[in-house]
């Protein structure tokens, strides 16, 4: 903006208004004008003015193709017009340069800082997405265009709806609002900004500028913040340097603007749709998509159109334009690495603790300023489920529920589903806040927790939920991408505005950093008003040590009560320099043998010497539930604690609370941390196995000394990992269903016993865990070990092989506990046997160890050749499993059928690979005979033209026998169509082994799965078994028979679970029937979605069951990810654009560019070697030498080009 020419009366008479800090149109300098928001019929069009600055946005949309990086994400433009105004308004000003400059800090603030969730506007991934454009027309310019422009751009997005469309083909439907309703738009956040005009060299600061005033201005700052106070964006420009306290200054002068703006806009727009209901525009039924445009034509075009916007009585266009067309995004491939992959930063700390201070002040500063990542969020209506585990792998964990409660003290030894650690009722653990706001001299205390459901309601003693009698916030939703958790919290009786931010360290390759017994939560307070507030947060806990919720006795109401506990004791403790403060809860008398004897740690980090720090070790007898009144009463006097010593109690209280005071529009960061530390894990032993990360931790105070001074760098490492999946070219669904689902990682279903085994339960009931013995036809399903924590796989081939498998190469499915004790023999499975083989060959190709492999040798060779024993699986060793097969439907089939003979087939391609390396050649022969005659005659047998199916042998005589003899064993499939007949496909895609029978019928069984097993709705569907999927809601049938069922087939056959639908969605990708497994996929996640189900834990048999991170291995499909430490070669498949990979011991991303001539590699954590690189459809590229990159060291990039 340059200097404008104006008289020397004028600028004296500004100036010296401004001087005496009065300006001319009457405001005060901190005051900005009015803002008025008027909106059309038209969804999209409003008219906002500032003062008498006006300004018309319409939004509207159109469908496109997606960018080649970008695969699943839509577009939005902004195109400013100010031809309407007289140009004198300017003066001397360069228009056009003027317009380009305000058009791009409106392109940065709103479409760079990614309000609008992209990738909700998805229609079909790589395909087809919608484009949101948005025509702002200045009508009148009296200053402060920006500004103005900003907030109509907003309204019209917020106020925007997009139509229902349907792809058929090359035609799409699109649907007016009388055939079905359209929706809103995905606002992630409101980027509001803030225009500032200096003078007098910066001595004074006038916001919202008028035109008078701008003319006359020295310098200007353009601060765009969104409403968690995340900066997105600043602008400088004028003839004076600004100093950086100045800057601050508007920074905490614009949040309060951006407080009013954003419940101003959310309101207005809230209103109108109550009032309104928008006039119906006639759309096209039918649009036939075109692929001649380009981008660069429709924006030339469409200016050239902006004129009869607004010469109809400023009717605006249709929301979609008539020509829909297929765009071809420009090519990419100019820009450099650093442009486009996503960079990660990550902040080092001392790691000693002599300067902790500076420590802590860099990490809470740091925790401020790094916005958490948003995957999806949750509404106040869907939060009623969700629970978000917070402890490290084999720890156990506490979740943080949707609306802010903690919930399912799982931090013992054993599940606790619903655990509070007390009776139901007020005492549960939980976090309060007090607020002192002197302006109107009122006190307010309140539990940190959203509003009660409607379900809690009724109860027979007046208490159904925790919590019931507690004040709590009116307004709360949810915000996840695990493992962050984010509660916003608000009320319009609250001066202050709340998020609750949970997590625990996560990082891919380092199991014991992710292993940490913490949870860790920050409590972000804002104040939204104009005086300084005080503010106190409190953590009250009692001391449960030697309850973990499975000992309790039902009292004469019918009241669960916990028991264990014995005259707990707390200890209020500081450490690490003072700056660490908390109680230290223990126990004397609990004995020290029980599983549920251990330490627990509430505490917090001080930051500054004007924290106030308080502490309650005890409460008072609880006769009548005197205790929390007596707390409450304490707490909300003024924020502050006042201990009455250790008094006996089993569970005495223990109370810390922090305060704080809190500057106008500012934000205060309240740490707290719980740890522990239950040394006694039983699990199925008769005897203590341990756990891992007692070894590592004396108690639960030796967590917070060890953990705390390095949580920066642990925090950042897993926004790392994080940040890399959301800005992986990956759908959004694959994205949840990944990610989500490692939490059954951090839940009781996962525990590493104290020799460091992992093991596992296949999933946990309430208060028992689920079937024992890291069941192998269970855990051969899930992906995410493997290519996370290849470490802890290689534990799990170990027990397999080594504990688990006898002489005679039996292996049991189910191990005992503790290993040391001689196995007794308890069954095989057939699937879980040959799948422990296909999942040796996975882990030795990506961890390169040859020792491994090597040492394990002779045991896959027994395990496999039990196979073909007498009477077993393949005894006339054809290649080809006839013989009784035991199964994870949990019965036998009886003859040949797809589930079995595809892992089986799947472990002889594995062995022959592995005995042919290792130099065993009779073993690799015999293996790749019976590989190939077995895959011949299953496509030969078993194919019926649509899918694979089972060949029945009476096992009474040994003959094959027809579906409909009456012979027919009972729990058999025989001609039904089997959700997961293909899962040994899938696991053999994984292993990069090939096709383990012909790729044609493998496709048409996908396509079979689909059409047969797919439901839209259940409500018509007869389920004699457990519902997993109820009503309207859709999912894959474990099988169906569209020639006629048996009568009674295997037990499950009418259910459907999640790990077995990844598993064919899996496939269906693999086959290039994206959208179909993307549609199987969505059909889960939709169930999981806060009220009906946890987003964080999908059930088959218990809660966090083990198959469901099958989900991890969607991302392999969708990206063709696979390495191979053996050959030093990483490949990946036909789709261009950014995909995080990992191996297990290292990971990063990869951008495939437009065309596929260039792969740009980046390694973020680990070390990996590079020698050959490959994508599908390319010839392998050998390097011209090995590459080894490490994110220890300079060499971290690395770009292979390919010929065109």
């Amino acid at each position: 903006m340059k200097e404008l020419i104006c008289s020397t009366i004028e600028r004296n008479v500004v100036l010296k208004c401004i001087r005496d800090h009065k300006r001319l149109d009457c405001r005060t300098i901190d005051e900005t004008r009015s803002v008025n928001i008027e909106f059309r019929s038209h969804p999209g069009y409003v008219s906002v003015t500032l003062g008498q600055t006006r300004v018309i946005a319409q939004a509207s949309c159109r469908i496109t193709k997606p960018k080649e990086s970008r695969a699943s994400e839509g577009h939005i433009r902004i195109h400013l017009d100010m031809s309407k105004i007289p140009l004198i308004n300017l003066e001397n000003w360069k228009h056009q340069e003027f317009v380009q400059e305000l058009n791009g800090i409106l392109e940065q603030n709103i479409r760079n800082s990614n309000c609008l969730d992209l990738e909700s506007l998805c229609i079909n991934s790589g395909e087809l997405v919608w484009s949101i454009k948005i025509d702002l027309i200045v009508l009148n310019n009296c200053g402060n265009i920006l500004d103005c422009a900003n907030i109509a751009a907003l309204c019209s997005l917020y106020h925007f709806r997009l139509p229902e469309v349907s792809v058929h083909g090359s035609e799409i439907r699109v649907y007016s609002s009388t055939e079905r309703r359209a929706h809103p738009l995905r606002i992630l956040h409101f980027p509001i900004n803030v225009l500032f005009a200096f003078f007098v060299d910066g001595r004074y600061t006038l916001i919202d500028p008028n035109s008078d005033e701008e003319r006359l201005m020295d310098g200007f700052v353009s601060i765009s913040m969104n409403q968690h106070k995340e900066i997105c964006g600043i602008h400088m420009g004028g003839k004076l340097g600004l100093k950086k306290e100045q800057v601050e200054l508007c920074k905490k002068l614009a949040f309060k603007k951006v407080l009013e703006l954003t419940d101003r806009i959310r309101q207005v727009v809230t209103d109108y749709y109550k009032t309104i209901e928008p006039t119906t525009h006639t759309q096209p039924s039918i649009i036939r998509i075109d692929n001649d445009e380009d981008e660069d034509n429709e924006s030339s075009s469409s200016s050239e159109n902006e004129d009869s916007v607004l010469t109809k009585s400023e009717i605006p266009p249709s929301p979609i334009e008539n020509n829909v067309s297929l765009l071809l995004m420009p090519d990419l491939d100019h820009l450099s690495l650093t442009d486009d992959v996503p960079t990660m930063t990550t902040m080092n700390v001392d790691k000693s603790t002599s300067d902790l201070e500076n420590v802590m002040c860099s990490y809470l500063t740091q925790n401020l300023n790094q916005p958490w990542p948003i995957l999806k969020h949750y509404d106040q209506d869907h939060l009623y489920n969700i629970a978000l585990p917070l402890g490290g792998i084999g720890t156990g964990t506490v979740s943080l529920g949707g609306r802010g409660e903690l919930r399912d003290w799982e931090i013992g030894n054993k599940p606790a589903k619903k655990y509070s650690t007390v009776t139901i009722g007020n005492d549960a653990p939980f976090f309060s806040v007090f607020v002192n706001q002197p302006s109107t001299s009122s006190k307010i205390t309140k539990a940190l927790i959203g509003p009660v459901h409607p379900t809690e309601h009724l109860h027979y003693e007046g208490r159904a939920c925790n919590h019931h009698g507690l004040p709590r916030f009116r307004q709360a939703s949810f915000d996840a991408a695990y493992p962050f958790g984010i509660v916003n919290l608000s009320d319009s009786n609250m001066p202050i505005e709340v998020r609750i931010k949970g997590f625990n360290p996560f990082i891919p390759t380092d199991s014991e950093s992710s292993g940490i017994p913490i949870a860790v939560l920050y409590y972000e307070v804002t104040n939204i008003t104009n005086e300084v507030l005080d503010v106190s947060i409190c953590g009250s806990i009692r001391n449960f040590v030697g309850q973990d919720g499975s000992k309790y006795f039902i009292a004469g109401d019918g009241d669960y009560v916990p028991i264990g506990a014995k005259n707990n004791i707390n200890v209020y403790r500081e450490d690490l320099a003072g700056e660490l403060k908390g109680i230290y809860m223990n126990s004397t008398n609990v004995d020290p043998s029980d599983p549920a004897w251990g330490t627990i740690a509430l505490t917090t980090l001080v930051d500054s010497p004007d924290t106030i720090i308080t502490y309650r070790l005890s409460s008072i007898a609880n006769a009548w539930y005197h205790a929390i009144l007596d707390f409450w009463d304490d707490f909300s006097a003024d924020g502050t604690l006042h201990d009455k010593g250790q008094l006996v109690d089993d569970n005495p209280m223990a109370s810390l609370a922090v305060k704080k005071k809190i500057q106008p529009g500012d934000v205060e960061l309240f740490p707290f941390f719980i740890t522990w530390n239950f040394p006694n894990r039983m699990a199925w032993s008769p005897t203590i196995v341990g756990n891992y990360y007692s070894t590592l931790y004396k108690d639960a105070w030796d967590v917070c000394i060890q953990t705390l001074p390095h949580l920066a760098d642990l925090e950042s490492n897993t926004l790392d990992f994080v940040n890399l999946i959301l800005a992986s070219d990956y759908p959004g669904v694959l994205k949840e269903a990944a990610l989500f689902n490692l939490a059954t990682l951090r839940s009781q279903t996962v525990f590493r016993i104290a020799d460091g085994h992992l093991m596992a339960w296949e999933g946990v009931f309430d208060i028992f865990g689920s079937c024992l013995g890291s069941c192998t036809h269970v855990w051969n399903y899930e992906q995410a070990i493997a290519f996370l924590f290849g470490n802890l796989a290689k534990t799990m081939r170990d027990v397999e092989f080594n504990y688990a498998t006898f002489d005679d190469g039996a292996m049991n499915f189910r191990v005992q506990l503790p290993l040391t004790k001689p196995q007794e023999r308890t069954g095989t499975a057939a699937d879980g046997q040959m799948g422990c083989i296909m999942k040796m060959y996975r882990d030795w190709q990506l961890s390169g160890d040859d020792d491994f492999l090597k040492k394990n040798w002779e045991q896959v060779k027994k395990v496999l050749a039990f196979a073909w024993q007498p009477n077993s699986w393949d005894a006339d060793q054809d290649g080809v499993e006839e013989g009784a097969q035991p199964n994870t439907m949990d019965v036998t089939y009886y003859g040949p059928n797809p589930q079995c003979n595809f892992w089986y087939l799947g472990a002889l391609r594995a062995a022959y690979l592995m005995a042919s390396y290792i130099g065993d050649e009779d073993f690799a022969n015999k293996c790749g005979y019976l590989f190939i005659n077995g895959s011949t005659w299953i496509d030969e047998n078993l194919f019926n033209g649509e899918y694979y199916e089972q060949k029945i042998i009476d096992p009474k005589t040994g003959h094959f026998i027809s579906s409909d003899d009456p012979n027919v064993p009972d729990y058999q499939l025989g001609k039904g169509c089997l959700v997961d007949q293909l899962v040994g496909q899938m696991m053999s895609h994984v292993c990069n082994l090939g096709y383990l029978a012909s790729s044609t019928n493998m496709a048409t069984t996908c396509r079979s799965i689909l059409k047969y097993n797919y439901l839209d709705t259940f409500n018509e569907h007869f389920n004699n078994m457990r519902s997993f999927v109820i009503g309207d809601e859709s999912g894959l049938l474990m099988a169906s028979w569209p020639h006629g069922r048996l009568q009674f087939p295997f037990p499950y056959f009418s259910e459907s679970m999640t790990g077995f639908e990844y598993t064919a969605a899996c496939n269906m990708i693999y086959e290039y029937q994206t959208q179909e497994g993307l549609k199987c996929i969505q059909s889960i996640r939709d169930r999981f979605d806060g009220l009906k189900r946890n987003p964080f834990s999908e059930p088959e048999c218990g809660h966090h069951y083990g198959r469901s991170m099958t989900s991890w291995a969607t991302l392999l499909a969708w990206s063709g990810f696979h390495y191979s430490a053996v050959t030093r070669t990483m490949e990946f498949g036909d789709k261009t654009g950014v995909f995080f990979w990992s191996n297990g011991y290292s990971w990063g991303s990869c951008w495939i560019v437009k065309n596929k001539t260039k792969a740009h590699l980046t390694l973020v954590y680990g070390t990996i070697e590079i020698e050959f690189f490959g994508i599908k459809g390319k010839p392998m590229k050998k390097l011209l030498e090995r590459v080894i990159l490490s994110s220890t060291s300079d060499m971290k990039t690395l770009t292979i080009k390919f010929d065109d």
